[in-house]
């Protein structure tokens, strides 16, 4: 009902179906080792540890299907249908989020030669099957990287039994057939135990540090510890030189309101400043800050801009790329990749609630935002 009223209910549903899908590949790759090893017992035949492997791999596939269109649907990033099967395409932390695609291919990948399993032979689709474990550290990595809850109590302490549950279950896998184990064995089981302590050692010089959303979003520049609200209304003008692909976009003065939330259990805010752009047309500005709550402002994580005329207020979608005391610039894009490179110029009346201030654009013909 929260998200609901609030008007997030996709964003939630993003974090949700991410966390959800995160949890069942990694019940999926412990029952595919438990499986491999033969596991059985009175109580618990093999052929119910395969079943249960299949359902919930399947589950992994809904799961990742319904994270993508929720964070496609959201318009928080200039991301598309495109960008969860090509990976790095995205302009929009192209890197974790081309990691995501690396695990959404794998898992397709591996429902298709299931499929057609028995037209491509056992050694074909053996190998497409393994291949698809590699999935699971690659996803593990893209959910530190890109997600918004890396730092939450709840998510490090999830992480972590998902890193001990899979070390676990790998330990039990090579013990058990040690003896056995010819070069390939040994190196594949050293892999596999080394691997999560590389994500370990990375994920606290990386994600769990403060600013890491800055350094992981790499077409953004990172703000220098600005605070919305915070300077005194600063005046600054558009930095975005012109270049001959570019059209005049809009001029106009902004009227709206602003409101602070508060989000996360770990005092993380959103600062909304919602308003009308009087400009031709009349335009409507919907922008969204993320980040630690400082003063009476916000050190930026991430910011969302959507805006457009009555009747397509989203017809523009994007992020902030820099927050500057009172000044906020941002690249935006439409359904067919057109760009706007959009400069806000705000004066904050805190007590008041209201915005004023000037907001202009230049539009870029071409490319994404």
């Amino acid at each position: 009902m929260i998200a609901l009223q609030s008007g997030k209910a996709l964003w939630y549903a993003t974090r949700g179906t991410g966390v959800v899908a995160l949890l069942l590949l990694t019940a999926s790759v412990v029952l595919g080792i438990i499986t491999s090893v033969r596991f059985e017992t009175r109580h618990w035949p093999r052929f119910v540890v395969g079943a249960l492997h299949r359902n919930v791999s399947l589950l992994v596939v809904v799961f990742v299907a319904l994270h993508v269109i929720t964070t496609v649907q959201d318009a928080f990033a200039p991301i598309h249908y495109l960008d969860a099967v090509v990976p790095f395409a995205s302009p929009y932390r192209t890197v974790w989020l081309g990691l995501g695609a690396v695990a959404a291919d794998l898992l397709l990948a591996l429902v298709v030669t299931s499929l057609l399993r028995a037209r491509l032979g056992y050694r074909v689709w053996r190998f497409v099957h393994w291949a698809a474990y590699i999935s699971w550290p690659v996803a593990l990595v893209h959910s530190l990287g890109t997600g918004s809850d890396a730092r939450a109590t709840w998510s490090i302490a999830l992480n972590a039994v998902v890193l001990t549950t899979v070390l676990c279950a790998i330990a039990w896998r090579f013990t058990a057939a040690w003896r056995t184990l010819r070069t390939a064995g040994i190196v594949a089981a050293t892999t596999a135990v080394l691997a999560p302590a590389v994500i370990v050692l990375w994920a606290w010089r990386g994600p769990l540090q403060p600013g890491w959303a800055h350094t992981a979003r790499p077409t953004v520049r990172p703000p220098a510890s600005a605070e919305l609200g915070t300077t005194g209304g600063q005046r600054a003008t558009i930095t975005a030189a012109p270049s001959p692909s570019e059209t005049q976009g809009f001029h106009g003065a902004l009227r709206a309101n602003r409101t602070v939330g508060q989000v996360a259990s770990d005092g993380s805010v959103v600062i909304a400043i919602r308003g009308t752009i009087h400009a031709d047309p009349v335009l409507h500005l919907d922008l969204e800050l993320h980040g630690a709550a400082s003063g009476g402002g916000v050190v930026l994580d991430v910011g969302k801009v959507a805006l457009g005329p009555a009747g397509d207020v989203r017809r523009w979608t994007g992020v902030v790329s820099s927050l500057n005391g009172t000044h906020v610039e941002a690249r935006v894009a439409d359904r067919s990749h057109h760009v706007l490179v959009v400069s806000m110029q705000l004066e904050i009346n805190r007590a008041a609630g209201t915005v004023t201030g000037t907001v202009s654009a230049r539009r870029r013909t071409g490319g994404n935002a």
